[in-house]
């Protein structure tokens, strides 16, 4: 099998409302190969990925696609339902596919399957033509490694813990969403002239001066405790000696974190001798441009 062509359908399209990859596949010499006519095929490949037993493909229930296996069915086919699993096994669940011959050009196939995450979709694919092409030779084929990298590939490109909230919520709402890029995790909520732009928790509506607040932990807390909203006791360091005096002065356990980083990066709870607070203070530097603040409490974690 040889893919000609592709392409990724970013917007509504033919075949779903969701994001799709489209492929020109060229089955070749697999034309026509059905997969109940290749001895050990079926069982070889649900062997290398015992989860297709839950696609339930058009026959409507888990366990779907397997019968269509036995009863026979053909590698084009096959292919999509492939990709569709390597995605999801590697952390990028995407559920919707179709194959479909591409005019009167033997061995010529539309496939098309849904995806989220476009470097995840287009490698999955690559690998689903491997594995189906050697099962289908009585060739072996390990996807171990292929499948970590893709992992490797989906981990690099995950959406933070906000950003997920804000889709979620969109999703219940029934509006759509594209992903602009992928490094730098923005995205379009959506379409034509009520479209906004999202990135991590920021919109186009959100002002400079807002980001610069949220970005400064000392800063917004300073601000919570003007509005009378309740704040842990702390301070901001500079150097480890100071750190190690205002832990003293806190009398309890205490929090160590960078000033302006997200998502728990660098931050360690509840050290409570001069030791812990030395071996907490090491990890903030990397990921802070400022300083260190030092918050009373294993909870007392701000808002960031």
């Amino acid at each position: 099998m040889k893919i000609l062509e592709q392409r990724f359908l970013r917007g509504p399209n033919l075949y779903s409302q969701a994001p799709c990859l489209l492929t020109v596949l060229d089955l070749e010499d697999l034309d026509g190969v059905a997969s109940n006519s290749v001895p050990g095929f079926i069982d070889g490949l649900l062997r290398l990925l015992p989860t297709l037993h839950r696609h339930r493909c058009s026959v409507g229930h888990p366990g779907g696609f397997v019968e269509r296996l036995r009863d026979g069915t053909y590698m084009g086919h096959i292919v999509e339902h492939v990709t569709l699993e390597l995605q999801c096994l590697a952390g990028s669940p995407a559920g919707f596919g179709r194959t479909r011959k591409l005019g009167k050009t033997p061995g010529l196939y539309h496939v098309v399957c849904t995806y989220q995450l476009e470097p995840v979709a287009k490698e999955a694919f690559r690998i689903a033509v491997d594995l189906v092409t050697a099962l289908a030779h009585a060739r072996q084929f390990d996807p171990g490694a292929p499948l970590g990298a893709l992992k490797d590939t989906a981990s690099r490109r995950t959406i933070g813990t906000s950003t997920a909230s804000v889709l979620d919520a969109a999703a219940r709402r029934g509006i759509p969403v594209q992903r602009i890029t992928d490094d730098a995790n923005l995205f379009q909520l959506g379409w034509g002239k009520n479209q906004r732009r999202l990135q991590a928790t920021m919109t186009g509506a959100t002002s400079n001066i807002a980001v610069h607040l949220a970005s400064n932990k000392q800063l917004t807390k300073t601000l919570l405790e003007q509005s009378g909203i309740p704040v842990p006791k702390g301070a901001t360091v500079t150097t480890l000696d100071d750190a190690q005096a205002v832990a003293r002065r806190l009398h309890g356990p205490v929090t160590v974190k960078p000033l302006d980083a997200n998502q728990g990066k660098g931050v360690t709870a509840c050290c409570r001798t001069p030791e812990q607070v030395a071996m907490a203070a090491a990890p903030c530097a990397p990921w802070s441009r400022w300083r260190t603040p030092i918050r009373r409490g294993a909870k007392a974690t701000p808002i960031s």
